[in-house]
């Protein structure tokens, strides 16, 4: 059986599960969130399982956000996410050495659908899942600085500049509802927009193919192992960007 055809098969246990509520998901916890659930599918093995074999991930995670609260850097860099997961444990070719990511690949989950998994943020699939939109979007932006005193010995302190956020709201068209994608509802909704695009057949994209399509091929390409389509069509898209 080919990567698509397990990927296809995989994605529709997941949908069943989620549907008969006959597993556990809760978009925090890595093991039963969107990428845990699919991952559970895809691999065959429980959410315990799939704790066990991602333990050491998170651990570095939670290692690198320590030293980086300590230096005074962005820490959510660090989150312990799936997306982060694959951005410190793969080349930039998608090529990595921890198991579990390497069976995923193996049973046709690419790098990049796992990081769009993660936020259910892949263009092509988000189009067709319906899911509710909204005009207004909330962001954590930096305002300022200020000047807080530190106390680095016994004895001793030093003044150092650190920022002011706050959250901020402005209209936006056609954005989508906050934490979507932490919602079951939502997550049903992309993964049966990601089996019908897979289970359609391929069309030639062209000059004047839409994004959409492009997009969609793309999919379709990265899953039935065309890595040399896939590439041409990454190309393309970049060019419409």
């Amino acid at each position: 059986m080919k990567k698509k055809e397990k990927l296809i098969k995989s994605l529709k246990v997941a949908v069943h599960a989620l549907e008969a509520d006959i597993v556990h998901y809760k978009w925090t916890e890595q093991s039963s969130c969107n990428c845990g659930v699919v991952s559970q599918a895809v691999l065959g093995i429980s959410s315990l399982e799939i704790k066990k074999k991602i333990d050491s991930m998170i651990t570095d995670l939670v290692e690198k956000k320590r030293d980086a609260k300590k230096i005074k850097e962005d820490e959510h860099a660090y989150d312990t996410t799936w997306k982060n997961m694959v951005k410190f444990n793969c080349s930039i070719t998608g090529k990595t050495s921890v198991q579990i990511l390497r069976d995923l690949q193996e049973a046709g989950l690419a790098m990049e659908d796992i990081c769009h998994l993660e936020y259910l943020e892949n263009p092509a699939i988000l189009a067709r899942t319906n899911i509710p939109i909204t005009g207004i979007i909330t962001e954590r932006k930096k305002v300022g600085t200020k000047k807080v005193k530190t106390k680095t010995g016994l004895f001793s302190s030093k003044i150092e500049e650190v920022p002011i956020y706050e959250k901020v709201s402005r209209t936006v068209k056609n954005h989508l509802v906050p934490l979507y994608y932490s919602e079951k509802t939502n997550l049903i909704k992309y993964l049966k927009a990601w089996i019908g695009i897979l289970e359609e057949a391929s069309v030639e994209v062209k000059s004047d193919s839409t994004k959409q399509t492009m997009q969609e091929e793309l999919l379709k390409a990265v899953s039935g192992e065309d890595y040399e389509t896939a590439a041409k069509i990454r190309d393309r898209i970049a060019v419409t960007d």
